[in-house]
């Protein structure tokens, strides 16, 4: 009976290592729109945004970096989504003037802002 909880906790040990993992070999996944250099860059620092309100003009791109540990995902105006992972980069070309809200779901709080001018 001992070695079956012996197994059984080293199993337990084992498959959460292998959901949780975050070995520095993930490779980042890319979505681009829009294929120009941004004209600024959004990183996600722990739980927020940095910067998290930007001001771009019409025909610019912002590109997003979650490059860490902590896992984010992407939801925005203008179809902007990128499934949740601690390392990604999302560029988003707007064309348009106006004000549009981006955030991470999986954070409360960590929302921002791209106003177009």
């Amino acid at each position: 009976m001992r070695k079956f909880f012996i197994a059984l906790a080293a199993f337990g040990l084992l498959a959460g290592a292998a959901c949780g993992s975050d070995d520095g070999n993930d490779k980042p996944s890319t979505t681009t729109a829009g294929g120009a250099a941004p004209a600024v860059s959004i990183k996600g620092l722990g739980t927020t945004w940095d910067p998290d309100d930007v001001t771009i003009k019409p025909g610019e791109t912002v590109e997003w970096v979650i490059d860490g540990s902590i896992v984010h995902d992407l939801k925005g105006d203008e179809g902007i989504n990128h499934k949740a992972a601690s390392k990604f980069t999302v560029k988003h070309k707007y064309t348009e003037p106006g004000t549009f809200t981006y955030s991470c779901t999986i954070h409360a709080g960590m929302v921002g802002t791209v106003t177009v001018s």
